[in-house]
This record gives structure tokens, C-alpha cells and sequence, in this order.
């Protein structure tokens, strides 16, 4: 049953969508329930040809925010918690702590110095190479 509740929701978003054109924004209900999280970057929209999901991109593009940085530097944290990976490559990471959360949803918690959390990103779709590489871009060494 569930999966088709997720269905309608999908097809009536959709629709939604083909209403409002491909340049208005959704909101943030509607985007998540397209799979995109809050804290969607419009830079990332345009990885998605890369990795043959190009269909995906007016979406994306109606769901994201602009990147925020005048240098376009990204910020750099001090810490960051991430709930669910086990084995060897956290270890190459000071700064990383893995707690084993149960059900938890695939996030990373990106802390300042006060272990505060500053972001959080929604990571289900990435694979153990891009969250290795985010760290090396967005953890200090």
C-alpha cells in the first residue's frame, strides 16, 4: 500500500510540476518527495548528466538553492558525524565520528568547533566514493 501512496504522490507532483512550467520552485514537501532533500545545492544539478540522470535535472533545478558563497569557496568543518558506515576508510579522517544508529536515515552532520550542528545532508544516493571525496573537500585534515 505504501508504495502506491508514494506513486500517487509522485504523479500528482508531477502534474503539479507540468502545471507551474520548468522554472517555478517547488516546495520543499514536494521536492522530498521527488527524493531531494532541503539542503539541495544547484551546483550538484548539474552532475546529474554525468551519471546518465539527466532526466532528473528540471527537477532538481526546481528544488535547489543557490550555492551561497561569493569566492564559491566551501566551508570547511572541523567535525562531522556520519550514522551508518563501518569499516577502514573513516579512519583516514580525524575529525569523522561514526555512531551506529538503527534505522537511521543516510546523513551526514557537519559540527563546528562546539560540535554544533551547522548542515545536514541527505546522502542515500551517494556511493562510498563521493562521500570519501566530500570529506577530503569539506572535513579539515
Amino acid at each position: 500500500m505504501a508504495n502506491i501512496g508514494s506513486l500517487l504522490t509522485f504523479a500528482l507532483l508531477y502534474f503539479i510540476k507540468l502545471g507551474l512550467g520548468d522554472s517555478s520552485k517547488l516546495s520543499e514537501e514536494e521536492c522530498r518527495a521527488l527524493g531531494f532533500t532541503p539542503n539541495l545545492l544547484c551546483n550538484s544539478c548539474k552532475l546529474l548528466e554525468e551519471h546518465n540522470l539527466a532526466a532528473l535535472k528540471d527537477d532538481c533545478e526546481s528544488c535547489c538553492k543557490a550555492d551561497s558563497s561569493s569566492d564559491n569557496a566551501l566551508k570547511v568543518y572541523p567535525y562531522a558525524e556520519l550514522p551508518f558506515v563501518k569499516g577502514e576508510r573513516p579512519q583516514q579522517f580525524p575529525g569523522l565520528e561514526i555512531k551506529y544508529a538503527r534505522g537511521a536515515d543516510p546523513e551526514i552532520y557537519l559540527l563546528d568547533e562546539d560540535r554544533q550542528i551547522q548542515e545536514t545532508l541527505g546522502i542515500e544516493k551517494w556511493n562510498t566514493d563521493s562521500i570519501e571525496d566530500f570529506f577530503h573537500q569539506r572535513l579539515q585534515k
